[in-house]
C-alpha cells in the first residue's frame, strides 16, 4: 500500500528530500493495523521524469510493520501510483482531449513533443480518458466539496478544464486519494 506525500514535484527535489529528511516520508502508523514505529525496510526505484530523458529511476523507501509484518511506501507527489506515466504527460493528455483533439491527434502530438519512451499509446489515452469519465461523479462532488468555485462547472469537460486552471492534476489527485477514491 502506497501514501503519496505532497509538495515534491520533481526528481531533483525527491532525491533532496531522500537524502536530506528521509524521515518525511515515514509514515506515522502502519497502513494496515494502526501501530506505529516502522522500520525502514529497503529501496525500489521507480521510473522517474528528467531533463535528461531516459534512465532516471527515483527511490522509494519500503518500510515494515513489526507488528502484522505488512509493507507500505510513500511516493513524491509527482510519482502517480501504480501507473508508468507521470501526472504531468496525464495532464497534457487531458488538455488536448479537452480542447477537442481526438485521441490519435493527441496520440501524436504527445510523440512529437515527448520523448519515445514517455509516449503513452492510443490505448493508454483512451483508458485513461474512459476512466476519468466514469468516476467523475466522484471526483467533481469531492474537489467541489473542498473548492465550492469549481462547482459552477457541472460538466465533464469544463469541469477539468477549470480544475486543471485552478492546480495540477498531480494536485488534484492528491486530494483524491486522499479522500480514498480511485485515481484515474
Amino acid at each position: 500500500m502506497q501514501l503519496i506525500l505532497s509538495d515534491i514535484a520533481h526528481l531533483d527535489q525527491h532525491i533532496s528530500t531522500f537524502i536530506n529528511h528521509p524521515d518525511r516520508y515515514r509514515p506515522s502508523q502502519c497502513l494496515h493495523c494502526g501501530s506505529s514505529g516502522l522500520w525502514a525496510h529497503g529501496v525500489y526505484y521507480r521510473k522517474a521524469a528528467c531533463e535528461k530523458g531516459v534512465g532516471c529511476c527515483a527511490p522509494i523507501q519500503r518500510f515494515l510493520c513489526p507488528d502484522c509484518e505488512q509493507t507500505c511506501s510513500v511516493l513524491p507527489e509527482y510519482i502517480p501510483p501504480r501507473r508508468w506515466y507521470h501526472w504531468i504527460v496525464q495532464q497534457l493528455a487531458f488538455r488536448l482531449l479537452m480542447m477537442g483533439q481526438s485521441l490519435l491527434k493527441v496520440c501524436k502530438h504527445l510523440a512529437a513533443s515527448l520523448p519515445n519512451p514517455l509516449t503513452p499509446d492510443i490505448s493508454t489515452l483512451y483508458r485513461w480518458r474512459r476512466q476519468c469519465r466514469c468516476q467523475f461523479t466522484e471526483h467533481h462532488f469531492h474537489l467541489c466539496s473542498q473548492y465550492p468555485e469549481l462547482g459552477r462547472y457541472a460538466c465533464y469537460q469544463t469541469f477539468w478544464q477549470a480544475c486543471l486552471d485552478k492546480m495540477p492534476l498531480s494536485e488534484a489527485m492528491l486530494k483524491l486519494h486522499r479522500a480514498g477514491l480511485s485515481i484515474p
